[in-house]
């Protein structure tokens, strides 16, 4: 069954209208935006998750910090949040199917909780973020001083948001790399 959704979950992005993208390289720690394909910008990344090098696989705790990275693979914006409490953020499609089909195998989540994701990616929406999975990843503004931490997000410039936020919308593939 994880095959069709996977299959219809290809089918509907490959006929997405958005024509820019994002891609982003930890290993460089850049964000670059492509239209059709070709990027168009480069724009320096300011904070990754902990183990940068390592995919996410299970929700970050503060007993276990080190779980809280920025997985790879690939998403789509769910959710553009003018209000966040780091200035702006594009909310990612994390789990993605990769991570939930891991897991589901695994025994960190449900079958029931792998259901519900699938069903939020198919219809385009973000995945629940309650599961052993965690979730609530973003592209997002600077972390006021107050608030220094790593949770797994990728913290660009204000104003770097400031330039992509007419550009990205909600459907926006996303691909992220080491």
């Amino acid at each position: 069954m994880h095959k069709l959704f996977f299959f219809l979950f290809v089918f509907l992005t490959s006929f997405s209208h958005a024509e820019y993208s994002i891609s982003i390289k930890k290993s460089e720690k850049e964000l670059r935006l492509l239209k059709e394909g070709e990027v168009v910008k480069k724009i320096p990344i300011l904070e990754l998750g902990e183990n940068p090098r390592e995919d996410k696989e299970i929700k970050g705790s503060d007993s276990h910090p080190e779980h809280y990275r920025t997985p790879h693979g690939d998403f789509f914006v769910c959710h553009k949040n003018p209000k966040s409490r780091y200035y702006k953020a594009f909310q990612l499609s994390y789990p993605s199917e990769r991570h939930a089909e891991k897991a589901l195998k695994k025994g960190i989540i449900t079958q029931i909780e792998y259901t519900q994701i699938m069903d939020a990616l198919l219809n385009k929406k973000c995945p629940p973020h309650s599961t052993n999975l965690g979730g609530l990843i973003a592209v997002h503004g600077e972390i006021p001083e107050d608030k220094k931490f790593k949770r797994g997000c990728i913290v660009i410039k204000n104003e770097h948001i400031d330039e992509l936020w007419p550009l990205i919308s909600q459907e926006t593939q996303v691909h992220i790399e080491w």
